[in-house]
């Protein structure tokens, strides 16, 4: 899933030999800033909000943010020794951004500013 959601939509256009850690770094900060929605499902890179009242996204776990850099250290790991079509893995000692804490998050604030009408 999060290959197809956010690895190939948010660094699909960056050839591996020009990936670097920072690209690694901002598409860490990138999940946290999308965080997830209201249903806990993870939000889709090309998703668009059509609706007029947009409720706010559930924060992301450090899970969620080791889950996809293991998947990229793994293809990286594969292209170095496996391929051998990279010289290194940039996704080695790199230091994960570290999400909100859950006790930042405050659903039912946010929901009532949402829907609640301006007066």
């Amino acid at each position: 899933m999060h290959i197809n959601t956010r690895i190939i939509p948010w660094l699909g256009r960056i050839k591996l030999p020009d990936l670097t850690r920072t690209d690694l770094i901002n598409f860490y900060y990138r999940i946290i800033k999308e965080g997830r929605d209201p249903q806990g499902k993870n939000v889709k890179a090309t998703k668009k909000t059509t609706v007029d009242k947009k409720i706010p996204s559930k924060p992301i776990s450090i899970e969620t943010i080791l889950y996809n850099h293991r998947i990229i250290h793994r293809i990286l790991n594969d292209a170095v020794y496996a391929d051998e079509i990279l010289q290194r893995n940039v996704a080695d000692r790199i230091d994960l951004p570290e999400p909100p804490k859950p006790e930042d998050y405050d659903p039912d604030e946010d929901l009532v500013k949402v829907f609640t009408p301006k007066l």
